[in-house]
């Protein structure tokens, strides 16, 4: 195997983990049912931002015989696709869903029967969807926020919320 896959390797299996956790601490449980295009689109940001790889989200629905393949039945699912140096890597965190290792690294040729991407403008949709439903929390979240100041003390012009803000 080659460095740039133990690389991708690496940063799916950190990126797993903390998928983990933010399932544990949002809905009480780590189990990755039903959470596949969520953690594609964190592994994608993810190897983009720390690899430089270009990235792309597949998926299908489970119809004609897209998605992932699992004993000659198809099923509804996302991963992560990187581009690198002419080979294309299919990056799957939630596999353990299908009774699969909960980390995949693959070549995307050598795995084509198992994982059968469907129509990309479809996946392309609901990646959209995706980042508007965040950006729209991300402002909601932002909006109720209130700067944690300690009793009895006030919040200095130099404060981390007026840097992060882009105040100063």
């Amino acid at each position: 195997m080659t460095d740039d896959y133990h690389q991708i390797l690496s940063i799916a299996q950190n990126t797993r983990k903390i998928f983990e956790e933010m399932l544990d601490h949002s809905i009480g449980s780590a189990t990755t049912k039903g959470t596949c295009l969520y953690a594609a689109f964190l592994c994608a940001e993810v190897i983009r931002k720390f690899s430089g790889f270009p990235t792309r989200i597949r998926g299908g629905d489970g119809e004609f015989k897209k998605g992932i393949n699992i004993q000659g039945s198809c099923h509804g699912h996302y991963w992560t696709e990187v581009s690198v140096n002419g080979c294309r890597y299919i990056v799957d965190i939630t596999a353990d869903q299908f009774g699969l290792p909960p980390v995949l690294v693959v070549d995307a040729i050598e795995d084509s029967l198992r994982y059968r991407p469907g129509l990309q403008a479809a996946v392309d949709a609901h990646v959209n969807d995706l980042r508007r439903e965040l950006e729209k929390q991300r402002h909601v979240d932002a909006s109720t926020s209130q700067p944690a100041v300690a009793p009895g003390t006030s919040q200095s012009s130099g404060s981390m919320s007026n840097i992060s803000e882009g105040r100063i």
